[in-house]
């Protein structure tokens, strides 16, 4: 499902730690206050070696955030019948 939303917080973008199945923070900033397009995503990871599902936000040029980073989130597009 395509949504937007607002930037809560200045706001690092994320990469996959593939080796330990986590995400590493990148020196990449999204400002506060500024609206994304993409998807929301539930990806599973571990987190302290345990099981753990991240919920994050893809945005359409690829970056990667956390869902807790964003609000005002709205659906874009037409949802499938």
């Amino acid at each position: 499902m395509k949504v937007k939303g607002t930037i809560t917080e200045n706001t690092m973008t994320l990469i996959p730690n593939l080796e330990h199945k986590n995400f590493t923070e990148t020196d990449t900033i999204i400002p506060k206050g500024t609206t994304v397009e993409g998807e929301l995503k539930e990806i599973k990871g571990k987190r302290r070696g345990d099981d753990f599902v991240y919920r994050v936000f893809v945005t359409k040029e690829g970056h990667i955030i956390f869902q807790n980073k964003i609000n005002n989130l709205m659906q874009i597009g037409r949802a499938h019948v």
